[in-house]
């Protein structure tokens, strides 16, 4: 099991803190668990192996379509890409 890391944010729009969980290794999010509401924890989908066979009781949409993410995330593809060629041409 890899090794998990909280760190406590306290800039969250309702003023309250959230306690945030992130993989040691590699510093993806895992869950995160706000003082506004006690008793919660939300799950991040990217974290679960098998996310088919979870189901969720809510579902929180936030302002940015999917659509739009998408776009970014292969802007950082595109840009990640571009830096790997970039520093393993400077290796040879």
């Amino acid at each position: 099991m890899l090794p998990t890391q909280t760190y406590e944010d306290n800039s969250a729009d309702s003023g309250s803190r959230i306690v945030r969980a992130f993989c040691g290794d590699c510093g993806s999010g895992l869950y995160s668990t706000p003082d506004s509401i006690p008793g919660k924890i939300f799950v991040k989908a990217g974290s679960l192996d098998e996310a088919e066979r979870v189901v969720p009781k809510s579902e929180i949409v936030g302002s940015i379509s999917l659509d739009s993410i998408t776009s970014q995330l292969i802007l950082r593809w595109r840009v990640s890409q571009y830096i790997e060629r970039a520093l393993i041409g400077n290796a040879r």
